[in-house]
């Protein structure tokens, strides 16, 4: 049977603002639950595998349909060895189901890595980045699209390209085109080094361009990029890299940059708009000031890499751990916020939130959080921030990996708080490391937050204070049953061992009365998120932006 669990109610504020603010706070009055999902469908509910790093794609024209995608392995489910699954809902994240649909030959008991897809921007086709590779292309980057990501064909390859990690990708309406890019780090050359591939509406086969983001002398590599969009055209990509002076030291270090493109990438030269102002007086190990491109929010943070050891909940990776997203409600796109972590104090791991108002130029931080991984930021429609991550709690004895969101409309001074789950951090289940993977994900629609984290999956109730759903079959609150091949009747014989999974949660308004009879009233589609009222052609549309429907 499934397990489900009644979910708190969640009081969200109105917002305010001049002209239809009575109206205004009516359409968001209603408040909704918190809706938490154990994404592993039924008819997958054997499986004991690791399933870390999710990544959430969520339909800009219908909010109902959303794809993720984890470390799913497929071959048992899929028509061959040569399809992996990713993970579809038609029901707002409350039902979960798989469809093969990632190409990955020879797949040989693998699951394809670093999966990361994002919609465009009519909501039919869905994109997928992947590292995929071959013995001749080991670490490749596999871009692929699909106009049905319900039908049972697999993608259709965009391109490739050798040697990368840590992908992300971006599909941005620009100029009448949607413009996808994947940003990464790339080690085809060396350095080896961030930067970004480009095309509009691509085709199979069609060239991406290629940027480098990039300007300084690093040590190593930059392990990861992250890239945000913003209505304006503005474009911001966040990656950290080793600074070279500092390469020999037996610690790593991590300098933190953001680079600025403002007509979407198509710039001269591109993503050239940020550089470092002049510095009278600096650090001589760690100068900063040198009036390169691109901004470092942080220098020559440490980075302490033992990454495999015990004492951080089996999880302490340099890789990732970044985070850039806009402010949907600044038509200019120069509010932006940044998420990373490093070692700077005493603690384990520490989170910082940094915004900036001046399109990256200077950056003031909101919030640190001690012993902290894993950070995303998103903005939601109403200019609230979320900041999702996970935290090392308890002790050494009975450490936990608490994933939190925070929600605050006044750069984190207040903020509610939400515990999404409280796992175990030191059970050795089957895993690989690390432990709950190198990321998560936050996305805001409209005034609603949505996101996917992996942790533990044993279904003890207390693990989820504002309510668990479980696809896979459970028994009495605690452990996981087979559903396809049980062993007998008795249930101590049919337990699946506990693994990592994905998880789905959704926080935010139900719909007022006015606003869903207004929706049924237009099929015109839904407006990027910030659109001034104004500036929607629809009428009916146009109300519902007025009154904050939207």
């Amino acid at each position: 049977m499934n397990v489900r669990v009644a979910s708190l109610g969640l009081a969200l504020c109105a917002c305010s603002g001049a002209g239809d603010t009575a109206r205004r706070e009516d359409a968001v009055r209603d408040t909704g639950p918190m809706v938490v999902v154990n994404m592993i469908p039924t008819m997958f509910g054997d499986e004991s595998i690791w399933n870390p790093e999710p990544t959430l794609a969520v339909n800009p024209v219908d909010r109902g349909v959303m794809a993720a995608s984890a470390f799913i392995l497929g071959t048992d489910v899929c028509h061959n060895a040569d399809v992996s699954p990713i993970l579809v809902s038609r029901d707002t994240g409350s039902t979960w189901s798989l469809v093969c649909k990632l190409p990955s030959p020879g797949l040989a008991g693998l699951a394809p890595p670093d999966v990361v897809l994002r919609w465009g921007s009519n909501g039919q086709r869905l994109y997928a980045a992947f590292i995929w590779g071959s013995r001749a292309h080991p670490g490749a980057l596999n871009v692929y699209a699909t106009d049905d990501v319900f039908s049972p064909d697999p993608m259709q390859l965009l391109t490739q390209h050798d040697v990368v990690d840590q992908p992300d990708l971006l599909v941005l309406p620009y100029r009448g085109h949607d413009r996808v890019i994947i940003a990464a780090s790339f080690k085809d050359s060396m350095p080896r080094t961030a930067a970004l591939l480009w095309a509009d509406d691509p085709q199979p086969g069609m060239a991406f361009a290629r940027v480098q983001l990039e300007r300084r002398e690093i040590g190593g590599q930059n392990y990861a990029v992250r890239v945000a969009g913003h209505a304006s055209g503005r474009v911001y990509a966040l990656f950290n890299g080793v600074p070279a002076v500092l390469d020999s030291s037996p610690t790593d270090f991590l300098d933190i940059a953001v680079v600025r493109d403002d007509s979407a990438g198509s710039s001269t030269p591109p993503y050239a708009a940020l550089r470092e102002m002049r510095t009278a007086a600096s650090s001589s190990l760690c100068p900063i000031g040198d009036q390169r491109v691109g901004v470092r929010v942080a220098r020559c943070r440490p980075f302490p890499d033992n990454a495999y050891g015990a004492g951080f909940g089996y999880q302490r990776r340099l890789p990732v751990l970044l985070s850039i997203a806009t402010d949907p409600t600044d038509t200019s796109g120069r509010r932006v916020y940044v998420a990373w972590c490093d070692s700077s104090t005493s603690n384990r791991l520490t989170l910082t939130l940094a915004k900036s108002s001046d399109a990256g130029q200077s950056w003031r931080t909101l919030q640190t959080i001690p012993d902290a991984t894993n950070p995303s930021v998103a903005v939601d429609s109403i200019g609230r921030v979320g900041l999702l991550f996970q935290q090392l709690g308890g002790d050494s004895v009975q450490a936990r990996w608490i994933t939190r969101l925070l929600v605050s409309r006044d750069d984190m001074r207040h903020a509610r708080s939400w515990v999404l789950a409280d796992t175990p951090a030191l059970v050795s289940l089957l895993r690989q490391q690390p432990y709950i993977g190198d990321w998560i994900e936050l996305h805001a629609r409209g005034r609603e937050f949505l996101g996917v984290f992996s942790a533990a999956n044993m279904p003890d109730t207390a693990h989820f204070p504002n309510g668990i759903t479980f696809q896979r079959a459970v028994f009495a609150d605690r452990p996981l049953l087979r559903v396809r091949t049980p062993v007998d009747t008795g249930v101590v014989a049919n337990q699946v061992p506990p693994s990592i999974d994905p998880f789905f949660f959704r926080v935010g308004t139900v719909e007022a009365a006015s606003c869903a009879a207004l929706r049924k009233r237009t099929t015109a589609p839904v407006p990027d998120p910030g659109t001034q009222p104004e500036r929607v052609q629809d009428p009916v549309r146009r109300q519902m932006a007025r009154i904050g429907c939207l």
